[in-house]
């Protein structure tokens, strides 16, 4: 039986706001078995307190720390990293939020910026994006949140992260150092919390090249649940997780044995 199980949200745990067959079981099952939880979310738009209200709501009880964003996994880098950082976030309230929570000091001012941390944003310009340009130009640190090209919606994919950061790359020729999954700094992270060590670890998601490919990365075993993104033809010729399976009911039915 494993010790610590790190879970994907958003096509893994529910689908925008319908919580998925069998996944309030699943969670409740680990607990009952003693299994370490800690739902881990490339997607830096939201908080912390966003994902515990929409969980909680769905009959999932699920503390603070048993979540972990990319926002916040990119703020503690930050922290850690870097002597008095002064960053210009292209980002919303969920990577805005965890670097002041942070004592990281926050600028509008490409000119005076130390680190461009970019994370999804709604509400992107041609000016954010002028600015981040010329503050990575000028040897500004560039530290990305998430690769994630695209996002899920009800009208289809839409762009993520990974397109904002083409836009940048193109025009700056820098590549980003990015903390979010299939990343290892978010997975070290996750891996801290939880305390297990990586053989008795699995991550569980419904993308391939982000959640599975974690798990790679880190040593950790891997299930890719056919509920979201990633779909049983898209990794036919590409090395396979050590469970893949409809739903998570049949996840955990593989799991007890």
């Amino acid at each position: 039986m494993v010790k610590g199980a790190i879970i994907d949200l958003d096509g893994t745990i529910y689908r925008g706001d319908i919580l998925l067959p069998f996944a309030s079981e699943f969670v409740h099952n680990l607990r009952k078995n003693g299994i370490k939880i800690l739902f881990l979310t490339n997607n830096s738009q939201r908080t912390v307190s966003f994902y515990k209200r929409k969980l909680n709501k769905m009959g999932i009880e699920v503390k603070d720390s048993e979540i972990l964003t990319s926002a916040r996994s990119t703020a503690r880098y930050i922290k850690t990293h870097y002597s008095d950082p002064v960053v210009y976030p292209l980002g919303e309230d969920g990577l805005i939020s965890e670097l002041l929570k942070n004592n990281i000091e926050i600028t509008y001012d490409h000119r005076i910026a130390t680190v461009l941390a970019v994370g999804y944003d709604t509400h992107l310009t041609y000016e954010k994006l002028k600015k981040a340009s010329l503050l990575l130009q000028n040897g500004g640190i560039f530290i990305a949140c998430n690769p994630d090209k695209s996002l899920p919606s009800e009208e289809g994919n839409i762009p993520g992260n990974g397109a904002q950061l083409a836009f940048l790359k193109e025009a700056t020729g820098r590549e980003p150092y990015i903390i979010g999954k299939p990343h290892m700094p978010i997975m070290a992270e996750a891996l801290n919390i939880l305390n297990t060590s990586a053989s008795k670890t699995i991550i569980i998601g419904d993308r391939y090249e982000t959640d599975v490919l974690a798990g790679f990365r880190a040593g950790l075993m891997t299930a890719l649940v056919l509920t979201g993104a990633t779909q049983k033809s898209d990794i036919q010729n590409r090395k396979k997780p050590d469970f893949v399976v409809e739903n998570l009911k049949e996840l955990w039915n593989l799991l007890s044995k």
